[in-house]
């Protein structure tokens, strides 16, 4: 079984066959997907679907590019869906200073709590981070020190990542695990491969993004779930591993960050019953 550690299939690119969608990532061998909310509107939807499809699990958070028009009820209806059994993890959230670099205090302020948010209810956080890794690294210190692991050594998620050696390093060190996507068989992600081939296993994670940064053979085209096979594949004959030992470890790894185990909110042998 594999698992997407990482979509967004309440967007309205899968409007038309989203049910389509997700039967093909089953039959594709994909048992779980966790879709990232990205808005109060979008966690909302997240769980819904978590609730009304086999397989899917939600994150609610607040996207650092809604930062700027978030308020204190969007905050607190987030802590509120963060109760519910199918949500899995407060996110995504971050700092994104490539778009919105203007509100950089409104992310900040968002940023720091949906962190708070994560800490109060005990749930990893998954990250999304662009071209604001200094200020990202610096508010997760801070917050490390005084914010317990949810589970083991590990914090939460760096989603998407695909900075430097040193940058996983310091990432790992703070229990933070790294998810990876198709963007890795890019030719402009050739810098990347070799941060990969140098990472320990049991901090690594597949995402599809999906709808987007589909593989390189489908790029221009919509991403989808079950195409997370492939990036197995890749990542594999990236690290000289067997695709099998990718599968299976990232599988552990996600269902480690995300707490489906036997006696937790979320079964993750209940989830795989539901999606056969």
């Amino acid at each position: 079984m594999l698992i997407d550690s990482h979509a967004h299939l309440f967007l309205e690119e899968f409007d038309s066959d989203r049910e389509q969608v997700i039967d093909s990532a089953h039959k594709a061998g994909v048992g779980i997907i966790v879709n990232a909310g990205i808005d109060l509107k979008s966690s909302k939807e997240a769980l819904r679907l978590a609730s009304s499809y086999p397989g899917l699990l939600a994150t609610a958070g607040l996207h650092p590019q809604v930062a700027a028009s978030a308020d204190s009820e969007d905050i607190k209806q987030i802590d509120l869906l963060a109760r519910e059994r199918n949500v899995v993890a407060i996110g995504e959230i971050g700092l994104d200073y490539y778009r919105g670099s203007e509100h950089r205090d409104a992310q900040l302020f968002v940023f720091n709590e949906m962190l708070e948010v994560a800490k109060a209810n005990k749930l990893p956080v998954v990250l999304h981070c662009r071209s604001a890794e200094e200020d990202m690294l610096r508010v997760l210190e801070k917050w490390c020190g005084a914010c317990p692991p949810v589970s083991g050594k590990w914090r939460g998620i760096r989603h998407c990542f695909g900075e430097d050696e040193e940058t996983a390093r310091r990432y790992i060190e703070m229990g933070f695990m790294l998810s990876f996507g198709a963007y890795a068989g890019y030719p402009s992600s050739k810098n990347l491969r070799p941060v990969l081939e140098s990472l320990p296993l049991d901090c690594l994670l597949l995402e599809t993004d999906s709808p987007y940064l589909p593989p390189q053979k489908l790029r221009g085209k919509r991403n989808e779930p079950s195409y997370i096979t492939s990036t197995a594949e890749l990542i594999a004959m990236i690290r000289g591993e067997s695709a099998e030992t990718i599968a299976s470890t990232t599988t552990e790894n996600a269902r480690l960050i995300f707490g489906l185990n036997p006696n937790t909110r979320t079964s993750i042998a209940q989830l795989m019953g539901r999606a056969c």
